[in-house]
């Protein structure tokens, strides 16, 4: 019974990323390139908006109780959040002064984030409800999804109806919650700020910067270019339900990796058969599959040994390795951008993963239960 609760969360934790994917698929098969860009440009930016704001806030909590009590965390995520749409909205003018046409795409995302600011998926997680959480705070993309399919085309207005339709479930799912309405004393709340943003500096801006990454590529035309944007969507979906597994690990009060380590090996598998049938499909030879294979390989190993550290409590370890691969991907993406061609970035960005491994491996990293590390 818990294997099929867990497989039935799965597929509906994934269903949003997967839903993108099978578009993607679809528009591939059919040789539009251009759909495909846009999907990953307006998929890209949504994605980091909302996981910027959100702030991991169903892991995020969990790995905070071990130094903070509940009402401090929520207030911290309060602030946090509050001033991010703070500095959206100060922005927003001159944004619309110089880019007129992206008017309703950003009034939709102000809206929405206004929706979602006292939303804390930890609440739902708790009552073992991570899979509705994931599905709901991610439902735009399966919209999105169906809005090119229909259409055929997508654009900004398109996105931004998306992006309200997709937060209102979500809204909804949240009514009756605690939520982030509570208060606590300033210097608990500074304390806990400064975790949570050493979160969002090591394991957030890891996925910050996958998703810049994605959107950077969206920008570089050609059928190599497409297929990384493509390989790199299905082991995104890949990562969420990565995240799912692990919210399922902190809800049993041990920081462990029993259920995601081998999750990982199935997902990395699927995933790279999948990108194998879409190498064949455009005819780029065994030698664009085994670099793309690598190169996604490289990075769930790499994000792992990051997410470990954190375990630990080694935040400026894991902002170290973080910070290497950003270099490497950065310099990367720039000489791509001169020569044309994405393998540049790519070849680049696998050397930062494998420096980022060899920073975990020399710190001889323990994952510890909750418990001890609270005492610790």
């Amino acid at each position: 019974m818990t294997a099929l609760r867990h497989g039935l969360g799965l597929a509906m934790a994934g269903a949003p990323a997967l839903s993108l994917f099978g578009a993607q698929t679809l528009f591939l098969s059919q040789s539009r390139s251009e759909v495909v860009l846009a999907m990953a440009q307006y998929g890209g930016l949504l994605g980091l908006i909302y996981f910027a704001f959100d702030g991991l806030s169903g892991l995020g909590p969990a790995i905070l109780r071990l130094r903070h009590d509940d009402e401090t965390i929520r207030a911290a995520y309060k602030a946090y959040r509050l001033a991010l749409l703070c500095g959206l909205l100060t922005t927003l003018p001159f944004v619309l002064v110089w880019q007129p046409d992206w008017w309703p795409f950003l009034v939709a995302i102000a809206t929405s984030l206004v929706l979602r600011l006292h939303a804390l998926d930890h609440d739902l997680d708790r009552h073992d409800r991570q899979h509705w959480a994931m599905l709901a705070q991610n439902g735009w993309m399966i919209i999105l999804a169906l809005s090119a399919v229909l259409f055929g085309r997508l654009d900004g207005l398109q996105a931004g109806l998306t992006v309200l339709l997709g937060t209102i479930p979500y809204a909804l799912l949240h009514r009756g919650q605690p939520g982030l309405r509570s208060v606590a004393p300033t210097q608990s709340i500074i304390g806990a700020m400064k975790d949570l943003l050493a979160l969002m500096l090591a394991q957030g801006l890891g996925q910050i910067y996958g998703r810049a990454t994605l959107f950077a590529l969206g920008t570089l035309a050609g059928p190599t270019a497409t297929l990384a944007i493509y390989a790199k969507q299905v082991f995104n979906a890949a990562g969420l339900l990565l995240q799912y597994l692990r919210r399922v690990e902190l809800r049993t009060g041990h920081a462990n990796m029993r259920l995601s380590l081998p999750g990982q090996a199935v997902l990395v598998i699927v995933g790279g058969a999948v990108v194998g049938v879409a190498v064949e499909r455009l005819d780029l030879g065994l030698g664009i599959l085994a670099t793309l294979i690598i190169w996604q390989v490289a990075e769930k190993i790499s994000v792992t040994g990051v997410y470990a550290m954190q375990l630990s409590n080694r935040h400026a370890s894991a902002m170290s390795a973080l910070m290497i691969v950003i270099m490497c991907g950065i310099a990367g993406m720039s000489l791509s951008y001169i020569i044309g061609s994405p393998l540049t970035y790519i070849a680049s960005e696998v050397v930062g993963f494998g420096a980022s491994v060899l920073c975990w491996m020399r710190q001889g990293q323990k994952v510890l239960p909750l418990t001890i590390a609270r005492q610790a």
